[in-house]
């Protein structure tokens, strides 16, 4: 235990560092929203790809290549050597960099390109996850995570917000032609570089210094059998065999796959479908993410119970599956009215879908697994729920084509999903450390 003088001092850090996590989702959520915005108008009337539904696929699943690849090492590393802020600025970098190539408008290999470099952010989130769940008491961490997540879709309806009036924008930067489509990438380098100050001056390796929950668990274990079991070497197979986990997994899965083809076929539907304006998208965008906000402020002010956050978790598939048929029937009819019904529906029920991920998942994940494998175990969840996002961008032109069989798969996974929660709900709504 650290002295008391010590123990302010490092409550301080803790606060100052929580704070610019919270603005660093904030620009991680911007950038998302910029590019939900914009990437459609980007690919078909700037880069005017032959094969417009194949790049929006390949360019928006890009993003998730470094995080399926490098992320458990990555946040493994984290776990081991305490030294987020080091990560966090060398992402930062990367993003920077990623945000300069996107703005080449020669290529669609640009963008790509561009959408890999700054797709290093969401190595950040289980480093970002693991740091804030060792340094808070277990009773705040269910209120401290979906604060971030309330910080990052702050950041997309900012994002959109702060879109509209560059919606005609032309000019030229360093001989590079920039208009709305490229825009975001100068916009998202300024970001960074502002966010990357704030890093450097304000963000600390908190757990380096003191390991809250690690002293908890420590607390919490009497016996010195089990103060013992805390030292023992980390049983892998048992913790991602156990079948809480697995349950988590594969609804993190399913959840990031349908999610992801629901966020392309908007844009699809309202810029190409139904021809509207890019200021229509916008509006549903900034509709669909306040409401997302919102519901988290009232849920994280609440103190909702585990009950009510499996509750939240075990309805969130529901509203997939209510989308997808609304645009099983309006997809193929090709009428207009039917598509405006599914878009509305989509706007309205996507941010309740967001829930299952933003405030159960992650929390009972952090509530099964120890201090040690805290960020690791949150990144091989994350590296999973970016594999689902990568394949359903590269499914999202066969999807338009094979709707129907699509929406069949899904819901007969959906229902395995409702069993298998209402099996675990007896541990789900109260998860404890697994031991080993």
């Amino acid at each position: 235990m650290m002295d008391e003088i010590k123990y302010k001092k490092w409550l301080q850090k803790r606060h100052s560092t929580y704070l610019v996590y919270c603005l660093q989702y904030f620009i991680s959520g911007a950038e998302v929203g910029f590019k939900n915005a914009t990437l459609w108008l980007y690919v078909t009337t700037v880069l005017k790809c032959s094969d417009p539904y194949l790049w929006f696929g390949i360019i928006h699943s890009s993003i998730y290549l470094p995080s399926l690849l490098f992320n458990p090492i990555i946040s493994r590393i984290s776990d081991k050597i305490r030294r987020p802020k080091l990560m966090v600025t060398l992402s930062n970098i990367v993003a920077i960099v990623g945000n300069l190539i996107y703005i080449i408008p020669y290529s669609p290999v640009y963008a790509a390109t561009g959408f890999i470099l700054f797709g290093f952010k969401y190595t950040l989130r289980p480093i970002m996850i693991g740091e804030i769940v060792r340094s808070y008491p277990a009773a705040e961490v269910t209120h401290k995570l979906p604060a971030i997540v309330c910080a990052r879709n702050f950041g997309m309806i900012a994002a959109v917000l702060f879109l509209l009036p560059f919606q005609h924008v032309q000019f030229s930067l360093f001989t590079i032609p920039v208009s709305y489509g490229n825009v975001t990438g100068v916009i998202g380098t300024a970001l960074y570089i502002i966010i990357q100050i704030l890093v450097y001056f304000f963000v600390h390796d908190l757990s380096n210094e003191y390991d809250l929950k690690k002293v908890e668990q420590e607390a919490n274990n009497k016996s010195k059998k089990r103060n013992k079991n805390l030292r023992k070497a980390v049983n892998w197979t048992q913790v991602f065999l156990h079948p809480d986990i697995l349950l988590i997994f594969f609804a993190t899965f399913m959840n990031s796959l349908l999610q992801t083809i629901m966020i392309c076929l908007q844009p699809v539907i309202v810029l190409h479908k139904l021809k509207y304006s890019p200021t229509v998208l916008n509006t549903g965008l900034i509709c669909e993410t306040a409401f997302c906000f919102v519901t988290l402020v009232v849920i994280m002010k609440a103190k909702i119970s585990s009950h009510t956050a499996y509750f939240i978790a075990f309805t969130s598939f529901l509203f997939i599956i209510i989308i997808e048929t609304l645009y099983t029937f309006a997809s193929p009819v090709n009428d207009m009215s039917l598509n405006l019904v599914f878009i509305i529906a989509a706007f309205l029920c996507m941010p309740l879908q967001y829930l299952g991920e933003d405030v159960f998942f992650m929390t009972v994940t952090s509530k099964l697994v120890k201090s040690d494998i805290q960020s690791t175990t949150e990144s091989i969840r994350s590296q999973i729920r970016h594999l689902g996002c990568l394949l359903a961008g590269l499914l999202i032109g066969p999807v338009t084509t094979y709707y129907f069989t699509f929406v069949i798969i899904s819901t007969m996974t959906t229902l395995i999903y409702f069993i298998w929660m209402v099996i675990r709900y007896p541990t789900l709504s109260d998860p404890k450390p697994i031991q080993w």
